[in-house]
């Protein structure tokens, strides 16, 4: 059974990771915690778009970059 690729970058973390996961990583938290306690689903839908808007879409890229140069 597929469960998914797990993130399998490695390596310290890039200088936007390093600046923008703690306040991405803090809005999950808070944003699964209230979909858990009753608000609606549709939540996380803007979560995500909020997630790349700060700065989520530079750390896929650089990711991604890294990806294509460690295979």
């Amino acid at each position: 059974q597929d469960r998914g690729l797990l993130n399998q970058f490695y390596g310290i973390p890039t200088p936007p990771m390093a600046a923008k996961m703690p306040t991405l990583q803090q809005m999950e938290v808070e944003t699964i915690t209230k979909i858990i306690m009753g608000d609606s689903i549709e939540l996380f839908d803007q979560f995500v778009e909020n997630w790349y808007k700060l700065g989520g879409t530079e750390i896929v890229d650089e990711v991604n970059l890294w990806a294509e140069n460690n295979r």
